[in-house]
């Protein structure tokens, strides 16, 4: 029943079937106290998304994987997963930048300047694609979203459509990988969560597909929900421990504004095995930021690198047949 009329009106069936045999078992004196006990309730479960109070509430929606709500203000609108904003989107302007940490994606030119094929993992409300397309017009970008809801979404609310340089493709996105015969310069894996990662998508396993998918040169950016020491970077230094194992070069970026209780990591990993410094691309950012690449903050962008050792000896690869996901982000 739920992907047909939602978790919240299962709820309030249930619930409303509760509160009449209540009702019903206590007729008397006390019936007008009971009914003013279940106005409250109701009340109650009429409140708005975690964090949304202030904010107009457009949809509410139970698609097969998440509690999906779009809300807005004056300013912006929000796609939230459950618990977390997904897609930040300026009302004003629908295809520029949104959350912090999407911004980092153009790091990847720096890397490779020739950047024309991307491949985004993760549609949400598309401000990675939409953002390429305009600003990259040498750009091809193919999206790829399994959860069907969140597509017809991202058309309704956050103008994300098909387009000649802009296709998007309803899968599972390793699925997507291992059936498709093209290769891309850019991967960009953008399905993890603050509570919880699709472990398929985080593994030695997986990383090899997708290097086998990316052009010689090519980049995949991985966004990494957590930190880079303390107890509570476990899963991230996994993940990173995962992909030094798989590329010949991985680079990470700190994303410290993101306004999550955890920080967004972006994780670059390239299919090169000559060097590049972060001196190199200071270099490339001071030559090329605003201009080839449509971004005026690069070199401060290039601050948040993590240029210390990453200590990877006491978290395991992660592997198809071992990825202890949950674990590693939930238990210290």
């Amino acid at each position: 029943m739920i992907p047909w009329i939602g978790t919240r009106a299962i709820l309030y069936l249930l619930g409303g079937l509760l509160i009449l045999s209540a009702l019903i078992a206590a007729a008397g004196p006390r019936l007008p106290r009971i009914i003013a006990a279940a106005i409250a309730c109701f009340v109650v479960l009429q409140a708005s998304p975690p964090g949304c109070a202030e904010q107009r509430v457009l949809l509410e929606r139970d698609s097969p994987y998440h509690r999906l709500f779009v809300t807005e203000d004056q300013n912006y609108r929000w796609l939230r997963a459950d618990n977390w904003c997904h897609t930040q989107m300026q009302r004003r302007d629908p295809h520029g930048r949104g959350l912090s940490y999407t911004d980092y994606t153009d790091i990847a030119f720096l890397f490779n300047p020739k950047i024309r094929s991307v491949l985004v993992i993760g549609l949400g409300g598309g401000t990675i694609p939409k953002r390429f397309v305009r600003d990259y017009p040498q750009v091809k970008v193919d999206a790829v979203e399994i959860d069907p809801d969140v597509i017809k979404i991202a058309a309704r609310y956050f103008d994300v459509h098909p387009g000649p340089r802009l296709a998007i493709h309803q899968s599972d996105g390793r699925m997507f990988l291992r059936r498709s015969k093209q290769s891309w310069d850019l991967i960009v894996l953008d399905a993890y969560y603050a509570e919880t990662a699709p472990f398929f998508l985080a593994t030695r396993e997986f990383f090899e597909i997708a290097r086998r998918r990316l052009t010689p040169g090519g980049v995949m950016v991985n966004n990494v929900i957590g930190a880079t020491r303390g107890p509570t970077s476990r899963f991230f230094r996994s993940v990173y421990r995962t992909m030094k194992e798989t590329f010949p070069q991985v680079h990470a970026f700190q994303v410290p504004d993101t306004g999550f209780r955890s920080m967004n990591i972006e994780v670059f990993a390239l299919n090169s095995k000559d060097p590049i410094g972060l001196e190199t691309l200071r270099t490339r950012a001071a030559a090329m930021q605003g201009s080839a690449i449509k971004d005026d903050e690069l070199t401060l962008r290039l601050k948040n690198y993590v240029g210390h050792v990453v200590p990877i000896g006491d978290v395991p690869t992660l592997t198809d047949d071992y990825a202890p996901v949950d674990g590693l982000i939930h238990f210290r």
